[in-house]
């Protein structure tokens, strides 16, 4: 019995695993080499250190805020297409 799904050739499998282990390395050396600056920015200098931080963390607040108030938009929207005859 055959299948309808036929399996991927070996080069292409290799090129997606070689893909993803150059996307896991490059995104590890990111967060290394982040973590070197923050720990350099916070022994040399504590106060730019800590405006990066701040920076970050208002970045990352802004950022929910907006996926939030997106989120909170598509699930009216869709209420609104439901009761809508």
């Amino acid at each position: 019995m055959e299948t309808a799904v036929a399996d991927k050739p070996p080069q292409r499998r290799q090129g997606q695993f070689l893909r993803r282990v150059g996307s896991v390395l490059f995104w590890t050396a990111v967060v290394v080499l982040g973590a070197f600056g923050m720990y350099f920015s916070f022994a040399n200098y504590p106060w730019f250190g800590a405006g990066v931080v701040l920076v970050i963390v208002l970045l990352i607040g802004n950022s929910e805020r907006k996926r939030r108030a997106t989120q909170k938009a598509r699930e009216a929207a869709r209420r609104q297409h439901r009761l809508s005859p």
